[in-house]
């Protein structure tokens, strides 16, 4: 067993120079076959370019999407000289891309910090929450940096433009209007006629009214409004 662990560990920290681990080569060390195609798995297997998938399995537990209990844990602190840290590249190619799947819709992905969770991303619904206790502000420290709603589809917009009808209430219908959300408004156009907007139906699950203060205030897709849900 110590020949076999001993021409393993050459194998792994030196595959450049070895050229690609196969079963076969495992097995001529004594290695028993379904442990050698295993540990193959676990190896990055270093071809040249265009030749190598690149493909390395970590297993734990059972196979994917399974029910069975799994762990793995993977520390950066034990290189100082690396500063430390776990790095995943896609690569770079186009098409590359990281994956981090959260199979059962009632499992999250938490990014901890020295004070434990600070985010939880939803598997059930795809929410980004910030934990209360431990901060977790969004910053935007980049010059343009900024926050895309979609508007396109107004049955469940966030964001929109709407025509005022002077002092009669105007009704918009979006499901993002949730009860206890609260709704901001700008305006665009001409100054002619303008006046001040204001909620009178509040967001109720279904959408919201809003009226302006002038009769003659009727400037066509010149009330922008904007909803920031209350958080739960």
């Amino acid at each position: 067993m110590k020949r076999i662990l001993l021409v393993l560990s050459a194998l792994l920290f030196a595959a450049p120079a070895f050229g690609q681990v196969t079963p076969s080569t495992l097995m001529g060390v004594g290695m028993p076959a379904q442990l050698a195609t295993e540990v193959v798995k676990m190896t990055v297997q270093q071809t040249a370019d265009g030749a190598d998938s690149g493909a390395v399995y970590l297993r734990s537990g059972g196979g994917s999407g399974s029910t069975r209990g799994a762990s793995i844990t993977a520390y950066g602190n034990e290189v100082a000289s690396l500063g430390g840290a776990i790095t995943i590249d896609a690569g770079a190619v186009s098409t590359g891309s990281i994956t981090i799947g959260v199979n059962d819709g009632s499992a999250n992905i938490n990014m901890s910090g020295g004070a434990g969770t600070i985010w939880t991303f939803s598997g059930n619904n795809g929410s980004l929450t910030s934990n209360v206790t431990n901060g977790g502000s969004l910053i935007f420290a980049g010059t343009g940096d900024t926050i895309s709603v979609q508007e396109a589809t107004p049955a469940t917009a966030c964001m929109g433009v709407s025509t005022p009808n002077g002092t009669t209430p105007v009704a918009v219908t979006t499901s993002c209007a949730t009860t206890g959300a609260r709704i901001f408004y700008t305006r665009a156009g001409a100054v002619t006629n303008m006046a001040s907007i204001s909620t009178t139906t509040a967001a109720s699950g279904s959408g919201f009214s809003f009226a302006s203060t002038g009769a003659s205030d009727t400037l066509a897709s010149s009330v922008i409004w904007f909803i920031i849900k209350e958080s739960a």
